[in-house]
């Protein structure tokens, strides 16, 4: 092999080496797990076979049969409370649970409430094991201004018939913006779709690196000739 040969193939070599380092060092690293969402928070009142249950009483939250959460009574019928400075139930959650349902458990009986785990938040909900207080049975006494269970239903009809409402007015509405909309999203929309393929090639990662080996490339070919 003619010296210059020999020169030219260790060039190359040492030049792939670089470019393909270079690359893979511009790629972003993708974290190999997403951090926790932040945790949810309750506080209320806790009643069993309709007392306040005790200091000492246990109070455990479930999700998917796996524990995320507890607290102890500290004070006759109520467990946290709502200010800043306040022991609280907080019930951890992970990447999937949102909206999934949390199981209380109260010295390991279940809670007739249950609620909807959501990442944050600070609410108040009230917990019965057994009757509620006055004998009145279980269920339903717990749950927090938000939950339907405490509206009776009314809120609930209210708030139907008004998105039955909102429904009717968008529907007459839709086919009035029906023209608009398409001549919005005609050429115009196609232009500025913003779609990968119009993005310009040099702002993908590692474009300039193998635009240059692409270049040493060409040019060791032309003195290859050449010689």
């Amino acid at each position: 092999m003619h010296p210059n040969s020999r020169i030219r193939t260790i060039a190359l070599v040492v030049i792939v080496t670089m470019v393909a380092v270079s690359t893979l060092s511009a790629a972003p690293i993708a974290a190999s797990d997403d951090p926790p969402p932040p945790p949810h928070s309750f506080h209320g009142e806790v009643y069993v076979d309709g007392e306040p249950a005790s200091p000492g009483t246990e109070i455990v939250a479930m999700i998917d049969g796996e524990e995320r959460g507890e607290i102890v009574v500290s004070e006759n019928g109520t467990y946290g409370g709502p200010t800043v400075g306040d022991e609280k139930l907080v019930v951890h959650g992970e990447n999937g649970d949102e909206n999934k349902t949390i199981t209380f458990l109260v010295d390991g009986e279940a809670a007739n409430e249950n609620a909807a785990w959501t990442a944050s938040g600070d609410d108040e909900f009230h917990l019965v094991v057994g009757d509620a207080p006055g004998g009145g049975g279980g269920g339903g006494f717990g749950a927090p201004p938000s939950d339907s269970d405490g509206d009776d239903g009314g809120s609930a009809q209210a708030t139907s018939e008004e998105t039955d409402d909102n429904d009717e007015n968008a529907g007459d509405g839709a086919d009035d913006g029906d023209s608009d909309g398409d001549e919005a999203t005609g050429e115009d929309g196609d232009d500025g779709s913003g779609s990968p393929a119009d993005d310009d090639a040099s702002s993908m990662p590692g474009f300039g690196s193998a635009s240059a080996f692409l270049g040493l490339l060409a040019s060791l070919a032309l003195l290859d000739r050449r010689q």
